[in-house]
């Protein structure tokens, strides 16, 4: 079971810091769809512009002091290193920023970043991303579970750098090949075992990998990606362009029949208590092993609305949480 707040279901587009106008839209609220940003100062910034990228943030923070920005976004930010991270915590505004995305994640560097973040006053949640060829060693895996329990209570997530395991390897992500079906998936297959599945101290949730491939022509590849992800438990998906952020909102949002079975489990419906094992939509449902499932599907409805369709060949529509519980706590 996700153990996050809903948000954080939702889609993060990563966005370049050397790129102001694309940071400052992105942050500002003015990409319709997005929920959570990363200003990253990490790969997608050159050494050379650097600066430039630390400049640009500036002014993002700025203008969110000043109150310029969409109050629904969530904001986080990828340092280059702990050495950066000391520097961003002494930027105005620094602190409505909601966390920050700790790229590499070691056993040696996740305490160091750990170390500048407790000097600051503010309680910052960081997303560790678990990326290099690393992964593959069981015992540095375990090494690394007992440090992120350590700082469990800071961790919103842990992310998925799909493109440095396949670097590792000599590889890159293949468009015809879904990343589970490779040797990476293997590496995050034993990822979730351990870290997610590995007791109450290594719940840790985990978002999906990005996909290189956006824009016309590779919608198709991207949505089985999705339905791939999904299928691992992973939401949270790592987005390079606004379109990618818009095909997963999509996914995400639980279709009519999938949300009431959800509500039935959980005894949200109205009617009859809930049956320990019943049918709907052509499945068995069993309270005491799809719980969790179905607490998931209640974030996503919560997130991402659900769809509705009122008759078999009416127009489909969108419709928030509170209006499909409404219809749900009032007759099934």
């Amino acid at each position: 079971m996700l153990d996050t707040s809903d948000d954080l279901i939702m889609p993060f587009l990563y966005v370049p810091c050397a790129n102001l106008r694309q940071a400052d839209r992105a942050a500002a609220g003015y990409l319709p769809g997005v929920a959570n940003v990363v200003l990253d100062l990490e790969d997608s910034v050159a050494e050379r512009d650097e600066a430039l990228a630390l400049g640009n943030l500036q002014q993002v923070l700025r203008k969110m002091a000043q109150a310029i920005r969409h109050p629904g976004v969530n904001v986080y930010i990828r340092p280059r290193s702990y050495h950066q991270l000391a520097v961003l915590l002494t930027f105005e505004g620094i602190d409505l920023v909601r966390g920050f995305v700790i790229p590499k994640a070691s056993v040696k560097g996740l305490p160091k970043y750990m170390e500048v973040l407790e000097q600051h006053p503010h309680e910052f949640g960081i997303m560790p991303v678990l990326e290099d060829g690393r992964m593959a060693d069981h015992a540095y895996r375990m090494e690394l579970r007992e440090v992120l329990a350590e700082m469990r209570s800071r961790v919103l997530c842990c992310r998925l750098g799909g493109n440095d395991m396949f670097k590792a390897f000599d590889l890159r992500r293949n468009p015809e090949v879904s990343i589970y079906d490779t040797v990476v998936g293997h590496m995050i297959y034993n990822l979730l075992w351990e870290f997610r599945a590995g007791g109450p101290d290594f719940s840790f949730s985990f978002s999906a990998p990005v996909v290189d491939q956006f824009g016309r022509g590779h919608g198709r590849y991207f949505r089985h990606e999705l339905v791939r992800d999904m299928a691992n438990g992973l939401y949270g998906k790592t987005c390079i362009h606004p379109s990618q952020v818009r095909l997963a909102v999509h996914a995400y949002r639980p279709g009519w029949q999938a949300f009431v079975n959800s509500c039935r489990l959980l005894g949200l419906a109205s009617g009859a208590p809930t049956p320990a094992v019943f049918g709907g939509d052509g499945q068995m449902h069993e309270l005491t092993t799809h719980e969790g499932d179905a607490l998931v599907m209640q974030q996503r409805a919560r997130s991402c609305g659900v769809t509705y369709r009122p008759w078999r060949f009416g127009a489909t529509r969108v419709l928030s949480y509170e209006a499909a519980l409404a219809k749900v706590t009032t007759a099934v």
